[in-house]
């Protein structure tokens, strides 16, 4: 018969056999775990950084494509610019309104001033033209001499006037009753006595 001392050591010592494999088992199922997160922890850490280094190649890649692009483009944003200074360098043409007709000593009479004394005395336009010069001559001339200018376009009798006042100042000689035409004849070869006149070939002014 089994002595009851050895029962009870045997029952004792399976226990805690038991109880040490029990021990074991748990401490090994958290080493397990453990293993698991940092294994877990690795790959997410690695993907991460595959991750960074895609979205560093992309920007890589878009600031290559924007540098070519910026290297395609500068050429003909060079010509643009070429053009656009160009352009601006060139004197902007003037209105044919302001392209002189003629030039007295240099002084231009313009189209539009030949297009209203036109219309203001029924001329044709050439005979409007030659008329114009002899009638800027006849004021300039009385205005030096400190004779009174009607405004505006001279009538007849004003014209007259004008031109028997300035002959009397120059000294031309004519007597009073001398007619208006033979007064008007000396004076404006008088006038036009050393004068550069230039006629220019320019379309009517519209």
């Amino acid at each position: 018969m089994p002595d009851a001392g050895w029962l009870r050591l045997g029952a004792a010592t399976g226990l805690v056999g038991v109880t040490l494999l029990a021990a074991c088992a748990g401490s090994q199922s958290d080493y397990q775990q453990q293993q698991q997160a940092a294994f877990y922890q690795e790959m997410l850490q690695q993907q991460a950084m595959a991750q960074q280094a895609v979205q560093a190649q992309q920007a890589a890649q878009a600031q290559q494509a924007a540098a070519a692009q910026a290297a395609a483009q500068a050429p003909a944003a060079q010509a643009q610019q070429q053009a656009l200074t160009a352009a601006a360098a060139q004197p902007v043409a003037a209105p044919a309104a302001d392209l002189p007709a003629a030039r007295i000593d240099g002084q231009p009479v313009t189209s539009a001033e030949v297009a209203a004394y036109q219309g203001a005395t029924g001329l044709a336009r050439d005979q409007a033209l030659s008329d114009l010069i002899d009638v800027t001559l006849l004021k300039d001339a009385a205005s030096r001499q400190h004779l009174p200018v009607p405004a505006g376009v001279l009538t007849a009798e004003e014209r007259a006037e004008l031109e028997r006042a300035l002959a009397d100042k120059l000294g031309l000689g004519w007597p009073a009753d001398a007619p208006a035409s033979t007064i008007h004849a000396a004076v404006r070869a008088h006038l036009l006595e050393g004068r550069v006149i230039e006629l220019l070939n320019l379309p009517a002014a519209p």
